[in-house]
C-alpha cells in the first residue's frame, strides 16, 4: 500500500569487503545525504522503508533487495529518491552494484554475488507506472550504471509516460573517489546556493559535484513524458530560507534578486583571498574600487561560501548590510541585530544578558545602537568572532553618513570583554568611511582572472580576445559582454563594443530594432526607462507609479501587460521584485545598476548619442503620479507602510527637487511626517542642508527647514536645545525677511511655546505678549494670528497659577473668534475646549464635563469624527470625567478613545500613548494598583521609542512607576500653546 505522502527518500551504503578497499568515509557521507533528504526545510522526504527508516548501511545484497522493492512500493504514486553509495562493477556490459558479503567471482549465482541494481529496478517500474524516481548512484564506473537504466527504463511497455532522471558520479570507465561525490551533493543541500532557483534539481547536484571532484565526470539522464504532475526536485534551495539560516537582508524586496544576479557566475578571484585574509587579521578593513569592477558582488560573496569554496569558510560573515541613500543608525543596529540572532548561536542570550544586568529604566535611555547592537555584543563569550559587513557606504547622504560613520568607530573599537568584532566596508574611492586599519582597492581585474571567468560563461574562443579588450578590466562590463555574446548569435570579433557606453548602446540597439522601437513616437519602452532612471538602481518604485508616470511621458496605453512587454527584451537590466512577502502583492522596479542610469542621463564616460533620457522629465512625471495615486491627505496609520505611501514618504522630496519644485520639496515633509519625532527630525536635518548648500544659508527655504529642524527638536524631547535653536534663528529671519515678516513672528511664537514647554512659563509669556503687540500692529486686531496670540497668553496665566485670570481672558476672546472666524473653525473650537480646560482647574470640574460634552458632538460635526482635534477633545472629556470622580465612565471613554487612536493614528502616536497611559492611571484610581502598573510598564518602552527616555512625557510615565508622581493623566495638564 502506497504512502499518503508524496516523496520518499532511501539511501543504502555498502562496503564490499572483497574488494580490498575500506571506504573510509562511507558511513558518514551516507548519514549526511539521509539527513539532508529528510529535512523538512530541504528534501522534506518521508522514510521510504515500512519501519520508518531511510538508510541501510552495510546490508547483504539480499536485504538490500527486500528494501529496494519495499521502497519502490511505499512510493509507487508517487517520488522516491534512491541512493547508492559504494563500490561498482561492469561485467558484459551490466552494471551491478556490490553490497556488503558479495563477491564480483559469484556472478550469477543466487546468493552472495553482486546486485544488479538497474535490472531490479527496471521490473519494479513496470509494476509501477506512477512511480517517479531520482537515482543517485556513487560507485565505480557508475556512467555505466546510468546508461544502462536510461536504456532499458526508456521504453518500459512502450509507454513513455513516465518520468525518471539518474545522476552518476562518475563516466562509463572512471573511478570514484572518498565518496565525495555524495558529500559533494549533501553540501548543495546543506547550504543552498544564492544564485540556483527555489528547488534544486538533478542538473544542480551535477555541476556542484563537478565543481567539488574534478577528477571525476558526473553524468545526467532523464526523461519526462508524464502529462501532468510537478518537475523532479532533490530539495528546496536552503540559501533561500530564512528557517535554514539565510541572513535576513536578503529578503525578495531587499537585495537579494540583485545579489543573485551578481553571485550567479561568480568567479573567486585573488581580491576574496586577499579580503579574506585581512578581515581574520584586522578589525576593520575597506575595500575602495570604481564603479563596475566588483565592490558588491565582493562583499556578496564574502556572505555565501557555496560560491567560493575552500576560499570563504562556512559563516564567515554574520550579518550584512546594504546601506541606501537614508539610514540611521537605529535602523541598521536593529536589523545587524536580528541578523545576528540567527547567525550567533550566543547573541540571543547575550542580549537577555545585557537587560538584565542594567535597569529599564537605564537601559531605555540608550540610544537604540546601543541597545540593539554595541552593549549586547559586551555580553558575548570573550573572543566570540562577529563580523559585519556594509556595503555601498559610498550611497550614503551626509547627515546619515555621519551617523553611521560614528556606529562604525564604536564597532571598531576593542574591548576588554564580550566580542572580537570584524567589519567590512566597501565604497567608492571619492567617499569617506572611517580610518581602517587595512584599506584593500579593488582596481582592473587581471586578465587572466577575465579570461577565466569568460571560459566559464562559454564565450566562444574567437571572441575571447576582443571581449577582453572591451572589458577594459571592469567586471561589470565583461558580465555584461558575456550576456551579449550569448544573445547575439554570430556576432563577429569586430562587432564587439568596447568601454560600458558602447556596451550598453550595443545592448539597446540589439534589443530595440537599432534603436526604432525607441525612436517611436510615443515609445513606452522609452518612457519607461526614463521614469525607471529617475527612480533610480534597484527594485523601489512600485508598479503603479510606474505605470501612471510613464502615461504622463506619452505612453498612456501602457499597462500591465504591456509594461512586462515592453520591459521583455532588456528584462536582464531591470530590477524586479514582490514589495514584501506578507503586505502585498505590488511588484517593484527599478534598474540593475547605476551605470544604467549614468549611460541614459549621458554622465557615463562616451555616452549615449541615441538613448538619452530627460531625467527632470521623469522625475516630475513621479512627482505627479504620487501626488494622484497617494496623496498626502488619504495617507493613513494603516496604508503607511503599503508601497505606494511608503514609496512617496521616501522619496517624492527628491523627486520634486530634481525637477525644481523647491517650496513642493518642503510641503512634502511637512505633509507626510513620521510619528516618531526623532525620524522627523532626521528627515528635516538632511533637507536643510541640501536647502542650505544650495541656496545658501539666509534663503527662505533654507530658514523654513531650520525652524522645522529646531521644531522638530523640542518634539523629540530636547527643549532647552529647540529654545536655543529659535533663539539662534530668530534674528536671521528678522535680518533677512524683516521683523513684520509673517515667517519671523511665526519663528516669536514658536520661541515662546518652546520657552513655555521647558519650564520658562514667565519668560514665554513675556514674548507671547511682545508678539502679541505686534501682530496687532502689523496684521490688525482681528487677524486670525494676533486671536492666537491672545489666545496663548491666556493659556499660559493659566499656567502661571491664575485659572480664573486665563478663564476670563477666553471667554472674552470667544465671541471674537466667533465673528471673525465662525463657529466651525478649528481655532474657534480650540478656545471653546481651553475655556473648558481653565473652568475645570478653576475648580468646576462638573461644568467642564459638560461643556465638553457639548464640544465634542460640534468637533465631530465641524471637523470628522477623525480629526486629531476631536480625538484631542473626546481625551480632554474622558480624563475630566476621571477627576469628576466618574471613573468608571470614564474608563469606558478612554477604552473606546484608544481604539480611534490606534485606527487614526496608528500604535506609535503619541497621543495613542498618553491614552494608554490615562487608561493606566483611571484603573489606579478605580483600586486595581496591579493592573494599572502592569500597564504603565507596558507602554513605558514605547514612550521611549517613540520620545525619547529624556521626553517630558516619558519621565511622567517613570515617575508613575517610581510612586513618585502626583497627576492622574498626562492629557489636560499641560499648556496648549501651540
Amino acid at each position: 500500500m502506497a504512502d499518503g505522502h508524496s516523496r520518499f527518500s532511501l539511501v543504502v551504503a555498502s562496503q564490499c569487503e572483497a574488494m580490498g578497499q575500506e571506504l573510509k568515509l562511507l558511513a558518514r557521507a551516507a548519514r549526511e545525504l539521509d539527513t539532508m533528504l529528510r529535512d523538512p526545510r530541504r528534501g522534506e522526504c518521508s522514510a521510504a522503508l515500512p519501519n520508518g527508516h531511510s538508510l541501510l548501511l552495510n546490508q547483504d545484497a539480499g536485504t538490500t533487495m527486500t528494501a529496494v522493492a519495499d521502497a519502490s512500493e511505499k512510493a509507487r504514486n508517487g517520488l522516491l529518491i534512491l541512493a547508492w553509495i559504494g563500490h561498482g562493477m561492469v561485467r558484459n556490459d551490466d552494471f551491478y552494484v556490490l553490497p556488503s558479503g558479495s563477491d564480483p567471482a559469484r556472478l550469477g549465482f543466487p546468493q552472495g554475488g553482486p546486485y544488479h541494481l538497474p535490472h531490479q529496478l527496471k521490473e519494479l517500474l513496470t509494476a509501477r507506472p506512477c512511480l517517479s524516481m531520482i537515482l543517485l548512484i556513487d560507485a565505480c564506473m557508475a556512467g555505466a550504471g546510468a546508461v544502462q537504466a536510461a536504456t532499458e527504463w526508456m521504453g518500459l511497455d512502450n509507454d513513455l509516460r513516465r518520468r525518471f532522471q539518474i545522476l552518476s558520479a562518475t563516466n562509463m570507465n572512471e573511478a570514484a573517489y572518498d565518496c565525495a561525490f555524495s558529500r559533494a551533493i549533501s553540501t548543495l543541500l546543506r547550504t543552498g546556493h544564492i544564485a540556483l532557483d527555489d528547488h534544486l534539481v538533478c542538473g544542480d547536484l551535477k555541476r556542484a559535484s563537478e565543481r567539488a571532484t574534478r577528477v571525476q565526470q558526473p553524468s545526467l539522464f532523464a526523461l519526462d513524458g508524464a502529462k501532468d504532475g510537478p518537475d523532479l526536485w532533490v530539495a528546496h534551495n536552503a540559501a533561500r530560507l530564512h528557517q535554514t539560516g539565510s541572513l535576513p537582508a536578503f529578503q525578495l524586496a531587499d537585495g537579494w534578486e540583485g545579489l543573485r544576479r551578481s553571485l550567479r557566475h561568480f568567479y573567486p578571484t585573488p581580491s576574496l583571498e586577499t579580503i579574506v585574509a585581512a578581515s581574520r587579521t584586522h578589525r576593520s578593513v575597506v575595500v575602495r574600487g570604481l564603479a563596475g569592477f566588483g565592490k558588491t558582488t565582493l562583499m556578496g560573496a564574502l556572505t555565501r561560501s557555496e560560491v567560493a569554496p575552500g576560499v570563504v569558510p562556512d559563516s564567515f560573515v554574520h550579518a550584512l548590510r546594504l546601506l541606501k541613500r537614508y539610514e540611521t543608525s537605529g535602523r541598521v543596529a536593529e536589523a545587524i541585530s536580528d541578523q545576528l540572532s540567527v547567525t550567533v548561536p550566543s547573541f540571543p542570550r547575550a542580549k537577555q544578558a545585557f537587560e538584565n544586568s542594567v535597569p529599564s529604566s537605564e537601559r531605555e535611555q540608550m540610544p537604540m545602537a546601543d541597545q540593539h547592537l554595541l552593549k549586547p555584543l559586551r555580553h558575548l563569550p570573550a573572543h566570540t568572532v562577529v563580523r559585519i559587513v556594509f556595503d555601498g557606504f559610498d550611497q550614503l547622504d551626509e547627515v546619515p553618513a555621519r551617523d553611521l560613520g560614528d556606529l562604525l568607530q564604536r564597532l571598531q573599537q576593542p574591548w576588554q570583554e564580550g566580542a572580537d568584532v570584524r567589519v567590512v566596508v566597501s565604497s567608492r574611492p571619492d567617499a569617506a568611511p572611517p580610518l581602517a586599519e587595512c584599506e584593500i582597492l579593488v582596481d582592473v581585474a587581471p586578465e587572466s582572472e577575465l579570461r577565466a571567468y569568460l571560459t566559464e560563461r562559454c564565450v566562444p574562443q574567437q571572441l575571447c580576445e576582443e571581449v577582453l579588450a572591451g572589458s577594459d578590466g571592469s567586471w561589470l562590463v565583461a558580465s555584461l559582454l558575456a550576456d551579449h555574446v550569448r544573445d547575439t548569435p554570430g556576432l563577429l570579433p569586430h562587432e564587439i563594443p568596447s568601454g560600458l557606453a558602447a556596451v550598453y548602446r550595443g545592448i539597446f540597439d540589439h534589443a530595440l530594432d537599432g534603436g526604432a522601437i525607441w525612436d517611436k513616437a510615443g515609445s513606452p519602452v522609452k518612457a519607461a526607462f526614463t521614469v525607471l532612471t529617475a527612480a533610480g538602481p534597484g527594485a523601489v518604485l512600485p508598479e503603479p507609479l510606474l505605470l501612471d508616470a510613464s502615461a504622463r511621458l506619452s505612453a498612456p496605453t501602457l499597462g500591465e501587460g504591456r509594461l512586462q512587454e515592453c520591459l521583455e527584451p532588456l528584462r536582464r537590466y531591470v530590477a524586479r521584485a514582490p514589495a514584501s512577502q506578507n503586505t502585498s502583492s505590488t511588484m517593484l522596479y527599478g534598474l540593475f545598476h547605476q551605470s544604467v542610469a549614468d549611460y541614459l542621463t549621458g554622465t557615463l564616460k562616451g555616452g549615449p548619442s541615441s538613448y538619452r533620457v530627460d531625467a527632470t522629465a521623469g522625475h516630475r512625471a513621479l512627482a505627479e503620479a504620487i501626488a494622484s495615486l497617494a496623496p498626502a491627505d488619504e495617507r493613513t496609520p494603516d496604508n503607511a507602510r503599503e508601497p505606494l505611501q511608503d514609496y512617496a514618504e521616501r522619496a517624492e522630496p527628491d523627486h520634486l527637487w530634481r525637477c525644481g519644485s523647491y517650496e513642493q520639496v518642503l510641503r512634502s515633509l511637512e505633509t507626510r511626517p513620521s510619528v516618531i519625532p526623532a525620524e522627523n527630525l532626521e528627515r528635516w536635518e538632511r533637507w536643510h542642508h541640501e536647502f542650505a548648500d544650495h541656496f545658501g544659508s539666509d534663503h527662505p527655504y533654507t530658514l523654513t527647514a531650520q525652524h522645522e529642524v529646531a521644531d522638530n527638536t523640542g518634539a523629540k524631547g530636547e527643549l532647552g536645545r529647540a529654545v536655543e535653536m529659535f533663539t539662534t534663528l530668530l534674528p536671521v529671519r528678522m535680518r533677512v525677511l524683516g521683523p513684520d515678516h509673517p515667517a519671523t513672528l511665526t519663528t516669536r511664537g514658536s520661541l515662546a511655546h518652546w520657552t513655555a514647554l521647558n519650564g520658562q512659563v514667565a519668560d514665554a509669556l513675556e514674548l507671547f505678549t511682545r508678539l502679541l503687540r505686534d501682530c496687532t500692529r502689523v496684521l490688525g486686531h482681528d487677524h486670525p494670528d494676533t486671536l492666537t496670540a491672545r489666545h496663548d497668553i491666556a493659556a499660559l496665566i493659566g499656567m502661571k497659577g491664575e485659572p480664573n485670570h486665563a478663564l476670563e481672558l477666553l471667554t472674552e476672546l470667544l465671541p471674537e473668534r466667533l465673528k471673525v472666524l465662525g463657529p466651525d473653525h478649528w481655532d474657534t473650537l480650540a478656545t471653546r475646549h481651553e475655556i473648558a480646560s481653565w473652568t475645570a482647574r478653576s475648580g468646576n470640574p462638573e461644568r467642564a464635563v459638560e461643556i465638553l460634552s457639548e464640544l465634542v458632538p460640534d468637533y465631530t460635526r465641524a471637523l470628522g469624527p477623525d480629526h486629531p482635534n476631536t480625538l484631542i477633545a473626546r481625551g480632554s472629556y474622558a480624563a475630566w470625567t476621571s477627576k469628576s470622580g466618574h471613573h468608571q465612565r470614564a474608563l469606558k471613554l478612554l477604552t473606546e478613545l484608544l481604539l480611534d487612536r490606534m485606527s487614526v493614528l496608528g500604535p506609535d502616536n503619541p497621543e495613542t500613548l498618553v491614552t494608554r497611559y490615562n487608561i493606566a492611571a483611571v484603573t489606579y484610581e478605580l483600586g486595581d494598583c496591579e493592573k494599572a502598573v502592569t500597564l504603565w510598564r507596558e507602554v513605558l518602552p514605547d514612550f521611549v521609542r517613540v520620545l525619547g527616555g529624556d521626553h517630558p512625557r516619558t519621565q511622567v510615565v517613570r515617575q508613575r512607576l517610581d510612586g513618585t508622581g502626583h497627576d492622574g493623566g498626562a492629557g489636560p495638564t499641560g499648556p496648549s500653546v501651540k
